[in-house]
């Protein structure tokens, strides 16, 4: 009898058989009402950066995980144009026959849509599903420059932009009592570094990971990891925050009130600060697209094809998945809100 049954009735019996294993995966963790979820739109990765760079490398990465997963095709488009508004506009203005994520610095996103109020809508536009790798920010400088003398007041730090290194410069120097000037108009990381070395500047800012690409063969090294806990990938340098880290330091024969102070602003600096780089969508999608969504974002990151890609361009990933990825970006949000009142004073005091 069954070797007679016609196709739609083998389709009405796959059917059924799969919905007999609802706790079951199809795909490495995506159910098979998701699969079906993400079949009914194509998939679209926006990246607001040029093609060859890290984002379009984790993009391009994530995108043929969920590919394998889902059986789909995943389209990748750069969209550098308009500092990244095109791409963001596309997330936040796709319509149910499409789906539409980014792949972002989640502060970078928080930052200019909540600060710039030439931008039509607001970082709620967005939630984000989950977080390919947070990389802290860190200040490089001279090799043996000790930041914890109290003679260590005044220093330069240089930059593509005075707005780029509000957090990172202004409200650190704050928490550690130092003024800090920006000298702007470098371009890139790379550019940042050479000024150091040529000693137009005492650091540059960036994330760990370019800092010790860039240190290398050079006198330059990770002075202060923005953070409150030290870093694997250098162990020696001081961190921001916590029981030895250098605001304790420069604070200890300060008065009660003062420490507090700083410790504070350190907290408000080191919660803006660093990179979270990782995958986000409109927030006006419903309930069970999203959960759809952060699903078979929870698996990509976890796929061999996605960790097998990343691996292969030397980037790395520490994956933080969906659930603590929503309160990652709620903190960045509420904390960009804490510091709106600030931004004006720091950058008056950032260009002194």
């Amino acid at each position: 009898m069954v070797r007679n049954a016609s196709k739609a009735t083998w389709m009405g019996i796959c059917t059924s058989l799969m919905s007999l294993i609802p706790a079951q995966v199809i795909g490495e963790n995506l159910s098979a009402s998701c699969v079906a979820r993400l079949s009914e739109a194509p998939i679209t990765v926006v990246v607001p950066n040029e093609a060859g760079g890290g984002y379009d490398t984790y993009a391009r990465a994530f995108a043929a995980g969920l590919e394998e997963l889902s059986g789909e095709t995943v389209r990748v488009s750069n969209m550098p144009a308009a500092g990244g508004r095109l791409a963001y506009t596309e997330v936040v203005r796709q319509s149910p026959d499409e789906t539409v994520l980014l792949v972002d610095s989640f502060s970078d996103l928080v930052a200019g849509s909540e600060s710039d109020p030439t931008f039509d809508f607001k970082s709620d536009a967005f939630t984000a599903l989950g977080t390919i790798i947070f990389e802290p920010s860190v200040w490089l400088g001279t090799q043996g420059v000790d930041l914890a003398d109290p003679a260590v007041t005044d220093l330069v730090v240089a930059a593509n932009a005075v707005s780029s290194n509000l957090i990172e410069a202004g409200l650190v120097a704050r928490a550690l009592g130092m003024n800090m000037r920006v000298v702007a108009g470098y371009d890139g990381s790379s550019d940042t570094t050479a000024a150091v070395m040529r000693e137009e500047a005492d650091i540059a800012i960036m994330t760990i990971t370019t800092a010790l690409r860039r240190s290398k063969g050079t006198n330059l090294d990770v002075l202060l990891v923005l953070q409150d806990k030290a870093h694997a990938s250098a162990p020696g340098a001081v961190t921001l925050g916590g029981k030895d880290g250098l605001v304790a330091r420069r604070a200890a024969d300060l008065s009660d009130a003062e420490r507090q102070k700083r410790t504070a602003t350190a907290e408000l600096a080191m919660a803006l600060s660093g990179t979270y780089r990782g995958v986000l969508t409109g927030s006006h999608l419903d309930d069970d697209r999203l959960a759809c969504l952060r699903t078979a974002t929870d698996a990509t990151l976890r796929s061999e094809v996605f960790l097998n890609d990343t691996g292969a361009q030397g980037r790395p990933v520490d994956p933080i998945f969906s659930k603590q990825t929503i309160q990652i970006y709620q903190d960045i949000r509420q904390s960009q809100g804490d510091i709106a009142g600030e931004l004006e004073s720091l950058t008056t005091e950032l260009s002194e």
